[in-house]
């Protein structure tokens, strides 16, 4: 029989552990196991177990079950660490319960006769093997629980709980528990209470604190959309007001310009709204319209105020982005697809958001810039969907995580999502 010499490490003890005595000394039966340990006032350890062996006696193997008591180790209560010395043994052993059933007479007395000598030599090589292998050895056993009822003790992550002997207590000694049970109660629901408070009282800081920066976050955003508004002017304001008579909001995502809520002509922020060639100012309600367009742009060509579909029909202020404005919305902005799945949220380094709806692809989401490239090809914004690799009508669609700029022929029918400087 061997343990290992253990130096003692912190562990998370109970609250309240340290704050209190522990009081060990008494018999505690533990959990899983046929033995007791003793605690005794002197300062010594003792463990008393059962088991069901075979022994032989006599020459007979007798079923019995062997009873020891083992005074083993000196203990010491040191903060929440209990550490003992292995001392040299006392032992008693004992027979009991013999199954001596169909055993003749003279059989039974030749065994009860042998059991004196095979007692003492259960004692003698305990003894032998203790005094060669662990005497004057220390080691420590964490308390990381205690309560007058139950006691849970780790040795080098191997845990041990035991629990009170209660039932075999004098009066007197259970007088006294009673009395450490209702003190220990009587602590835990105060430093409960206590633990309660604190937790209140920090949420409610938290709380204030919470409501202290959106104060000032509220502040500086009112403090931002009145410079805005001074800067932009009369004619801007108006040509807001024009937008915002068909429901239109202006989000400040803390970029250089502020992005509709929606598209030109949607009637909420999930619609797609119309559909438009570059360049023109009628729209089309169906993206898969056969269109042939009135104007063949040139190479380079960008929208004026008469070609931007938000100019025209909101007037000064309002256009249609930039390649570089989409740009700055794809690298600013963190996006992920919205919980219905009809578009992609993005959401600006102010913590505002706007969505983008899908359009008239599977996979992506189309948006005209204000640019033509070469050829009669015009910029656009690419959004993906954020959803897995499918196959359509035996067609494999793979999906992407990032936006990009594209160019498209100018002829294609793609919805306007307008900025306002």
């Amino acid at each position: 029989m061997k343990r290992r010499i253990f130096i003692a490490i912190a562990l998370t003890i109970a609250i309240g552990i340290q704050a209190q005595t522990i009081k060990l000394v008494g018999t505690w039966n533990e959990e899983g196991a046929t033995r007791t340990w003793i605690f005794n006032a002197n300062g010594t350890k003792a463990l008393k177990g059962s088991m069901n062996v075979q022994l032989p006696i006599a020459g007979y193997s007798v079923p019995c079950e062997l009873v020891q008591t083992r005074t083993e180790e000196k203990w010491k209560l040191d903060g929440n660490v209990i550490q003992f010395t292995a001392i040299p043994l006392q032992i008693v052993a004992d027979v009991k319960k013999m199954n001596l059933n169909g055993v003749s007479e003279a059989i039974k007395a030749k065994i009860k006769a042998g059991v004196p000598k095979l007692k003492q030599q259960i004692v003698t090589e305990s003894k032998n093997d203790w005094q060669a292998n662990m005497v004057g050895k220390s080691y420590s056993y964490v308390v990381e629980s205690y309560s007058p009822k139950q006691l849970v003790l780790n040795l080098d992550g191997q845990r041990f709980i035991l629990n009170r002997d209660v039932e075999n207590m004098t009066a007197a000694q259970k007088a006294e528990f009673d009395k450490e049970v209702a003190e220990y109660e009587a602590r835990i629901q105060k430093e409960k209470e206590m633990r309660e408070a604190a937790k209140r009282e920090a949420e409610a800081k938290a709380k204030r604190e919470a409501e202290e920066r959106a104060r000032i976050a509220e502040e500086a955003r009112i403090k931002a959309d009145n410079m805005y508004w001074e800067r932009l002017g009369s004619e801007k304001k108006s040509s807001y007001n024009k937008a915002a008579a068909e429901g239109v909001n202006l989000v400040d995502l803390g970029l250089s310009v502020r992005w509709a809520d929606r598209n030109l002509g949607a009637s909420s922020v999930s619609d797609k709204g119309e559909y438009y060639a570059w360049g023109e100012i009628t729209p089309k309600t169906d993206s898969n319209s056969k269109y042939k367009p009135i104007v063949k742009p040139k190479d380079g060509a960008i929208l004026d105020v008469s070609s931007d579909p938000a100019t025209v029909r909101w007037g000064t202020g309002w256009h249609v982005p930039t390649i570089e404005q989409w740009k700055e919305l794809f690298e600013k902005c963190s996006m992920k697809e919205n919980n219905d799945h009809t578009g992609v949220e993005f959401t600006g380094p102010n913590g505002n958001t706007i969505t983008i709806p899908f359009t008239n692809y599977t996979y992506w989401a189309h948006y005209w810039a204000n640019s033509i490239s070469y050829k009669g090809h015009a910029r656009c914004a690419s959004v993906p969907r954020q959803a897995p690799t499918k196959k359509i009508e035996g067609i494999t669609l793979k999906s992407s995580d990032t936006p990009e700029t594209k160019s498209m022929s100018a002829d294609t029918l793609f919805p306007i999502r307008a900025v306002m400087e």
